[in-house]
């Protein structure tokens, strides 16, 4: 029955042809099943991972470049002891960012490094890289739901977490926003990502989607993309929801300010995999200088963030 509705959700999306009713009142019948749109959005998590290898991908290494120089910076500033420390990287995919933070945390004496997915294909490709590399001792990954592994989790257990790319697709993003903030401990790092509702905005207009365009304007989250509500923050809204959690959050740094993949309104301006080497060089500068300035004009934006308390 499940299977039937989003079918018909999905045909109705497509045929652009005005049916608010209709669509309404299938987008209803998912909102009163909120564990069946949690499961649509963890099935589309591992369909999506079965298609699409971030760590393997050149586009999504140009955007890891970003990741990784911002991580870069805050280390440096920091100047945190990890000695002893756990580092977790929530929905961590095939392990483009897990093992990059391995390669740092682990020279400064880091217990753990925990990369967790629901998607047990993406999760088999990190661990080969992993052992690949030789980081079979200190990373451990693990296949689960996040929001049942964080409310299983101690209290405390981590003094970094990264949760990059994650939450937008998420129905139940502020339950594990409040869990992220019970599992780090005072004092702890948080690098999380947001989708900006600028993105989704231009991404309507781009598909010609009015309606998604209003339901972007007017609220939070929606099904834009699917059944499965999706949402979207500009960074005022998204440092509300992390000091709702426990947190003080810092910088926040645009990714992707000026280019996109396939399906991304910017992408058309630029994609960074159809540039030549000096030329990814000139436009990761340009997405870097403009990342303070416009955070919220990227593909995600990016936020520091300290749990409260340390």
């Amino acid at each position: 029955m499940l299977e039937m509705w989003w079918g018909l959700y999905r045909l109705v999306r497509s045929a652009r042809i005005g049916l608010t009713r209709i669509e309404a009142a299938l987008a209803k019948q998912f909102a009163q099943r909120p564990q069946a749109l949690e499961r649509l959005a963890q099935d589309a998590s591992v369909r999506a991972t079965r298609q699409h290898n971030m760590a393997a991908d050149p586009d999504e290494s140009f955007y890891l470049r970003q990741y990784l120089f911002w991580l870069d910076q805050v280390i440096e500033a920091r100047r945190y002891d990890w000695q002893g420390a756990r580092v977790l990287d929530l929905g961590c995919g095939s392990g483009r960012l897990t093992l990059p933070l391995a390669e740092r945390f682990a020279p400064a004496g880091v217990k753990e490094i925990v990369g967790l997915d629901v998607s047990g294909p993406a999760v088999a490709q990190a661990e080969a890289a992993a052992w690949q590399a030789g980081f079979q001792e200190v990373i451990t990954f693990i296949v689960s739901d996040a929001l049942d592994f964080l409310r299983s989790s101690p209290s405390g257990r981590f003094q970094f977490i990264a949760c990059i790319e994650l939450l937008y697709g998420l129905p139940r993003y502020k339950e594990i926003l409040s869990e992220l903030g019970r599992v780090i401990t005072p004092g702890g790092l948080l690098f999380i990502t947001f989708r900006p509702k600028y993105y989704n905005l231009l991404r309507m207009l781009f598909q010609r989607d009015a309606e998604g365009f209003n339901t972007v304007l007017s609220g939070e989250a929606g099904p834009i993309y699917g059944p499965s509500p999706f949402n979207w923050q500009t960074p005022q809204e998204a440092k509300r929801l992390l000091d709702q959690s426990g947190f003080k959050a810092g910088n926040v740094w645009a990714i992707g300010a000026c280019s996109g993949i396939p399906g991304d309104p910017m992408a058309s301006i630029a994609q960074p995999s159809r540039l030549s080497p000096e030329e990814r060089n000139t436009l990761i500068d340009a997405e870097i200088k403009l990342a303070v300035e416009m955070p919220e004009a990227g593909r995600y934006f990016l936020i520091e963030a300290i749990r409260s308390g340390g």
